[in-house]
């Protein structure tokens, strides 16, 4: 006698009644499937949520200028849509570095002198210390990037340089007052008379002001010698 086909095998689920034993496979299947499906809803990255603003030192560093929400270059009048340091760095270094170093150089070396003056006032040192502080910079460059030591050696802290240097900070600091000044609703005048080493009396005039939206200032923004008497109707004089 013939045999029949093999009896189809019975398969026991634990799982609920009515579904498939391989539930399981096809819900991660399904998910997989709509994970995909976010991901190539994705939308793209918004530059401007980076919140990336253009330096103002990319004027002096790479000939940048900002225009219509773009950086242009103001050598070749390319323009550059994200305004980010690396592209910017990158078309200056590809397109104009080799012709337009030089005048990088020189600009570091400007604002290197400005640095050494700043301290030399902030300390109260003389302007002939800037040529110890050369020749301390040099040494210590021989030692430390000796291939280097001529790029130092171009830091001129001569004491009449170092005297025009302080001249230029006192000058912006000066003009910085005043147009904070111009935005002042309330301020207020303080006086102090000292007498400095030469024994000659010195006249400080502080100021301190507040603008419309309550941000305070307060700068030493005066002071004058007074060779003769001190009295009270001197200093109002």
């Amino acid at each position: 006698m013939a045999r029949g086909p093999h009896p189809a095998r019975c398969i026991i689920s634990s799982g609920p009644p009515n579904k498939s034993p391989c539930g399981g496979l096809e819900n991660e299947h399904a998910a997989r499937l709509q994970y995909m499906e976010k991901r190539k809803k994705k939308k793209k990255r918004n530059v401007d949520s980076e919140c990336r603003q253009f330096n103002d030192e990319w004027n002096i560093k790479y000939f940048f200028v900002k225009a219509n929400d773009k950086a242009l270059c103001l050598i070749c009048k390319d323009s550059v849509a994200v305004l980010k340091e690396y592209n910017i760095r990158r078309h200056y270094e590809s397109k104009h570095g080799s012709s337009y170093s030089h005048i990088i150089g020189a600009e570091r070396t400007k604002k290197a002198i400005y640095k050494v003056a700043y301290v030399l006032a902030k300390k109260g040192k003389p302007f002939t210390d800037g040529s110890i502080i050369k020749e301390c910079i040099v040494e210590a460059a021989g030692e430390l990037c000796p291939e280097k030591v001529n790029l130092f050696k171009m830091i001129s802290l001569g004491s009449n340089t170092v005297a025009r240097r302080i001249e230029d900070l006192g000058g912006d600091i000066i003009r910085q007052i005043k147009e904070k000044a111009k935005r002042f609703c309330w301020y207020s005048l303080a006086l102090d008379e000292s007498t400095d080493v030469c024994d000659t009396s010195q006249l400080l005039v502080f100021i301190r002001g507040v603008d419309s939206e309550f941000n305070v200032t307060q700068e030493l923004a005066s002071v004058h010698s007074m060779h003769t008497t001190t009295t009270g109707e001197d200093i109002f004089n």
